[in-house]
């Protein structure tokens, strides 16, 4: 699932997901490309996303945020796994949502990364069950970083934590040029953002 319900103010309104990247294809379309199984898109936006030949899914509770979006996403899911990713996270790989995949285990219910220390909530396997504990739990607002640290969680240290980067200002676009720029992932990096 891709998450994709901001509001993207940091860029002046623009949709992040319909970023466009150096190769043509917008960042969301590139997302939902990191898996071969069920895709969908959590937005409060379908007109956005309507071009996708995917499900978009509206916040069952609005003005939550992430959280509100990994929620909805959980319960409309129809696997026990959920892989999520934000949609202003371009740089995210197969391998990197394979890794994740292959750390699920009975003991676990969400599996993400960490970059320097930090847990990085926005990239992760989040198990289908959660939505119906996490459900009531949006009316006080709580960040996605609570609420996968209030179950059982799993973490993997990122191998290239600059690929876990948020586009979510022009300030990250530079440092994101200046991580990527003698990389092969520098075809990727954002060339214009209109929207279609």
């Amino acid at each position: 699932m891709v998450l994709a319900g901001g509001r993207g103010t940091r860029l002046g309104g623009l949709a992040k997901g319909l970023i466009r990247l150096q190769n043509g294809e917008t960042v969301v379309e590139r997302l939902l490309k990191l898996t071969d199984g069920f895709a969908f898109v959590s937005t409060n936006h379908p007109e956005w996303y309507e071009r996708l030949d995917v499900p978009l899914v509206a916040d069952l509770i609005p003005d939550k945020g992430a959280p509100g979006g990994l929620v909805t996403g959980l319960a409309m899911a129809p696997t026990e796994w959920v892989t999520i990713v934000a949609c202003d996270m371009p740089f995210v790989t197969r391998e990197m949502i394979a890794r994740l995949h292959a750390r699920t285990h009975a003991g676990a219910d969400v599996v993400c990364f960490t970059r320097e220390g930090q847990l990085e909530p926005l990239v992760g396997v989040y198990r289908r069950a959660l939505c119906f504990d996490w459900e009531p739990r949006l009316e006080g607002n709580p960040s996605m970083r609570e609420l996968a640290s209030s179950v059982r969680l799993d973490t993997l240290e990122a191998d290239e934590p600059a690929r876990l980067i948020s586009l979510n200002s022009p300030d990250d676009f530079r440092r994101a040029a200046e991580s990527f720029s003698d990389s092969g992932v520098a075809g990727t990096l954002p060339r214009q953002a209109p929207p279609w």
